[in-house]
């Protein structure tokens, strides 16, 4: 691959320090160290339901959870810590004007990030407790997300609309959408009752392809390889995190959807991005130049590590893997 990713990963580990880098980084490790049980496999969901297994994953995560108050963790955001009773947060959250849930409690707004972080939660749960209509709830998220966030010019997605606003088609907000429709993608293709959903999963397809083409299309940084930290301006600095996590989602989608991006066009762009990301890669084991997690406005590339792009870097890792191994 070009990097060691166990340096890549402690250093996401050792820094991380909010709900969401804590539930991006025990999905790293999932897809990471336990891939047979992640939605990525075929083996997903053994007589259909969710596996009972102790991964590194669930070990990481254990003593972040606690099981007082209405969420698993102390958070800002529904789409930052799953509650314990998800039917009780579809009847209770604030919504937008569409339907669409708001990424916030204390304010309607849309995030990006939204897509990797709720609806895998909820397609994953529809397995847990046998109830499709939450797996098509999952997907209708998506698609109202996608017409409230998506630019209708290039395909990819601003990163947030509401009570506050950056309409800028940020790298890693269009990463964390491909990510998460991967996962729900995954999660329609590998359960048994929703094997057969072919007009659902084709509509999945269609939003991915949309981000990914339009990224294509507007093409990375020349001297870098990296797309820009908002992909359609010119004058945004390249950027490694959002560039690492679109590549590991076109190696994801060749192998869910093959027909579509298991095509040279798509994986000659994937590995272009991939030797990019190999560059961009510290000896340490830090990813630069990444944003700024904490201040996404910042025009400046962060100076210091971000975790969430760490863990990028490992979901590009594990995907890319994968893929090879799905063509022996």
């Amino acid at each position: 691959m070009g990097y060691d990713v166990n340096r890549v990963l402690d250093l996401a580990a050792s820094n991380a320090k909010s709900n969401w880098e804590w539930g991006t980084h025990a999905q790293a490790l999932l897809e990471l160290r336990d891939p047979d049980i992640s939605v990525f496999s075929k083996s997903a969901f053994p007589g259909g339901k969710i596996p009972n297994a102790r991964t590194a994953a669930t070990d990481y995560a254990r003593p972040k959870i606690r099981t007082s108050g209405n969420t698993l963790t102390q958070a800002g955001a529904y789409s930052e810590a799953a509650t314990r009773q998800v039917n009780e947060l579809l009847n209770k959250v604030a919504r937008y004007s569409n339907g669409a849930i708001s990424h916030r409690y204390d304010s309607t707004m849309l995030w990006s990030d939204f897509i990797f972080m709720v609806p895998p939660t909820l397609a994953y749960q529809a397995v847990a407790t046998n109830d499709p209509s939450l797996l098509r709830e999952a997907i209708r998220q998506i698609t109202l997300y996608r017409d409230a966030l998506q630019d209708k010019s290039t395909g990819l997605w601003s990163h947030i609309i509401g009570s506050r606003r950056d309409a800028g088609t940020w790298s890693t907000g269009n990463g964390w959408v491909l990510g998460g429709i991967a996962r729900v993608l995954a999660t329609l293709n590998h359960w048994p009752t929703s094997s057969t959903w072919t007009a659902e999963a084709r509509s999945l397809i269609q939003y991915a392809k949309e981000i990914i083409d339009g990224a294509i299309q507007v093409g990375p940084d020349s001297k870098s390889g990296l797309f820009r930290n908002y992909i359609t301006q010119s004058n945004s600095f390249p950027e490694a995190a959002g560039t690492a996590m679109i590549a590991a989602s076109i190696y994801r989608f060749a192998v869910l959807a093959p027909g579509t991006f298991a095509t040279s066009r798509y994986l000659q762009e994937a590995d272009a991005l991939r030797a990019a990301v190999v560059k961009a890669v510290n000896s340490d084991g830090r990813l630069s130049p990444v944003a700024n997690p904490y201040q996404y406005l910042q025009t400046t590339p962060h100076t210091d590590v971000s975790p969430e792009a760490q863990d990028f870097a490992v979901f590009l890792y594990a995907a890319y893997r994968d893929y090879l191994c799905s063509t022996q």
